[in-house]
């Protein structure tokens, strides 16, 4: 009765990969910047789990795993917004957060109507979705497992429906603080846009996997295969990890490099103002020559101190700083009417070294060439 075909292998390579990921943060603590992703992980196994044992069969021994995962799907879109909100930031947590976690706590409690029924009958209707021609028991539940005639929606028009809208809100977010911000977090928007597609791909594929059903009427054949539902948490794991293989250094940016530095919040605070003050007051950017050390006999601060200040305050390196002065000064020159200096002329008067250099960041920033973004925006 056992079974392992490609997909509960698929399944099981997936679980493998959630269990990469839950180790990777909790080594030198990255969880708490990632902690709402940490939390996605976990209710992706959650449902690989169930995936397993319905695929394989296993489900005979433990009849309890029976649509269990079912309620925590309700907590997939919450977690992808709050995320999103997080690793953006500028805005500030609201108390009533916890609204987004009351589907899941409904449905959660709900579902005790099924949890509490009979294994028999959870195996009898298994056999009935999963595995054909068995014979099993088919005595009726204890009490009614959908009281109030819920679960034909619930299953698949409401957690496709509350799939979408948190994407989407998710996506008008990332906008909205892109238009706020500009490009200053570029990464991490990229990486909000890869989390929020992926978090819509869930809601497209459970949607269109059923048929387009209504409360238990087909509309329309499935354009997927049946089990397309149960691949896609693994599908969702393998993404992830796709992305942070490639990405390492972005996940790195939340642990504590200076963990054992005595320097207070205020002196931080102080002390970056003071370090953009003697940056910006004689434009020392667009020395050809600017570098840490000028910096640090500039400010008085040590190359030491400088460096911290910029890493916990601005998540930033030096070098980074230096490019967004000098990306948005060119802005400020690419904005004028009228003036048509040269590009290599301005690259060097923006202090890089060559005129690719400067195209290659100013691009990476906007998105466009300095001539196009000059066309773009210019009076």
């Amino acid at each position: 009765m056992l079974q392992f075909d490609v997909i509960t292998m698929v399944v099981v390579f997936g679980m493998v990969q959630a269990g990469f990921i839950l180790y990777f943060f909790s080594l030198k603590k990255r969880y708490s910047p990632h902690r709402y992703l940490v939390a996605t992980v976990v209710v992706l196994l959650i449902m690989m789990i169930e995936s397993f044992f319905l695929r394989s069969g296993y489900l005979f021994s433990f009849p309890h795993i029976f649509m269990v995962s079912a309620p925590f799907v309700f907590l997939l879109g919450p977690l992808c917004y709050e995320y999103v909100v997080s690793i953006l930031g500028s805005q500030k947590q609201s108390k009533w957060r916890i609204l987004h976690a009351v589907p899941f706590l409904f449905f959660f409690l709900y579902s005790f109507n099924f949890f509490l029924q009979p294994d028999h009958l959870k195996k009898a209707l298994y056999v009935q979705d999963f595995r054909p021609g068995v014979e099993v028991s088919t005595t009726g539940p204890i009490f009614s497992t959908d009281p109030w005639g819920i679960q034909g929606w619930v299953v698949v028009e409401l957690l496709s429906l509350h799939i979408f809208l948190y994407a989407l809100v998710s996506g008008l977010y990332i906008l909205r603080q892109r238009k706020r911000n500009g490009d200053t977090d570029k990464n991490k928007r990229n990486w909000s846009i890869y989390v929020t597609g992926i978090l819509a791909l869930g809601g497209f594929i459970l949607f269109f996997s059923q048929g387009g059903v209504i409360n238990g009427e087909v509309f329309f054949e499935s354009p997927f295969p049946h089990f397309s539902p149960d691949l896609y948490s693994a599908i969702a794991m393998y993404l992830i990890t796709l992305f942070i293989l490639g990405k390492t250094e972005f996940f790195k940016s939340g642990m504590k490099k200076y963990g054992k530095s005595s320097l207070s919040a205020t002196f931080k605070t102080q002390k970056l103002q003071h370090i953009r003050t003697v940056i910006e007051k004689d434009q020392l950017y667009l020395n050809p020559e600017f570098s840490l050390n000028t910096l640090s006999e500039a400010s008085g601060l040590s190359k030491h101190h400088i460096s911290q200040i910029l890493n916990e305050e601005l998540q930033c390196t030096f070098f980074q700083l230096t490019n967004d002065y000098r990306i948005q000064e060119a802005k400020n020159r690419l904005q004028v009417a009228g003036d048509y200096t040269k590009m290599e002329q301005l690259a060097y008067e923006l202090g890089y070294k060559s005129k690719s250099t400067f195209f290659t960041a100013f691009k990476k920033a906007t998105d466009l060439t300095p001539s196009k973004y000059r066309d773009k925006h210019s009076n």
